[in-house]
């Protein structure tokens, strides 16, 4: 959080994770999925930087990177979610918007670049990343009433839809693998 209680920015989006993480324990998949919380994102996304440069320098195969980042402020009432991202994670970016349909139930809107979240040091890196966020419009952003005891300020319902929507893309690209016998 930068000076604040951090409801929203970015405890929903923790939270997102550690829910994602924990339905996807259940389950195998052909690919590895990864849960990370960088540290330092509104300061210069430090962390993440790191963690992208580290693995490129590895030669990690990243398939894509979703940067959960403020998920639990339903602008307006609207049930609306942005993806943003660079040309070139278009295909992902498209990919994420439909998956948050169909599960999450939400309109997405795809946007371009927004450099100023945990994905932009991947796209640096040449891997295909998205930052997936509540429209702008959230006025407790970076203040002291980003509190989850503010009546009426976290939607659930439409946090468990935007984390809904995310799980259903990365299940489906990281390939639950079938329980022997089912099929």
């Amino acid at each position: 959080t930068l000076s604040c209680p951090g409801a929203d920015d970015n405890a929903s989006g923790v939270a997102g994770i550690l829910e994602a993480a924990r339905v996807f324990s259940l389950f195998d998949f052909e690919a590895t999925v990864q849960f990370i919380a960088f540290d330092l994102e509104e300061l210069g996304l430090f962390g993440s930087a790191a963690y992208a440069a580290a693995a490129k320098e590895r030669g990690d195969r990243i398939l894509g990177m979703v940067s959960l980042d403020m998920i639990a402020y339903n602008t307006g009432g609207a049930n609306t979610a942005d993806v943003y991202g660079h040309t070139a994670s278009d295909p992902m970016k498209n990919s994420l918007a439909g998956a948050v349909r169909t599960y999450g139930g939400l309109t997405v809107n795809v946007q371009g670049p927004l450099d100023y979240s945990d994905h932009a040091p991947f796209e640096a890196q040449g891997y295909q990343a998205a930052l997936f966020i509540e429209p702008d419009g959230n006025t407790s952003y970076h203040q002291p009433s980003d509190n989850v005891s503010v009546p009426g300020y976290i939607d659930y319902t439409y946090a468990t839809n935007m984390t809904k929507g995310v799980v259903g893309y990365a299940a489906t690209y990281a390939a639950v693998v079938p329980e022997p016998g089912a099929l």
